[in-house]
């Protein structure tokens, strides 16, 4: 038995993680509000992020409009999400994060 088989006749299959994702990016102006809604309305991503200011309670949070959160998903899929996206809406310069989500707290300063 080699390295990675388990049996001749198995199917391996990729084992992705599946965890909260934080998407922050920059893509040029023109293509921003079509981008976004379209992340939010094909594939899941949401504008509020549930955070703790205090340690204790959990607050809604609205992300600032060049960032996103998917609540399952891995940060290989959603950086794929992003730049297909991209590609399709004609974006020719784009910057994204996409980082694990699994802690989150808040500032929240209301002058």
């Amino acid at each position: 038995m080699r390295s990675g088989f388990l049996k001749k006749n198995c199917i391996m299959i990729k084992a992705e993680f599946v965890y909260e994702v934080l998407l922050t990016y920059d893509i040029d102006s023109a293509h921003t509000s079509e981008v976004r809604k379209q992340l939010i309305e094909k594939y899941g991503f949401q504008e509020i992020i549930k955070v703790s200011a205090d340690g204790k309670s959990v607050i809604d949070y609205k992300l600032p409009e060049s960032s996103l959160y998917h609540p399952h998903s891995s940060t290989d899929r959603v950086a794929e999400i992003f730049k297909n996206v991209c590609t399709k809406f004609g974006v020719t310069s784009l910057t994204c994060i996409a980082t694990k989500c699994d802690e989150g707290r808040a500032i929240v300063i209301d002058m």
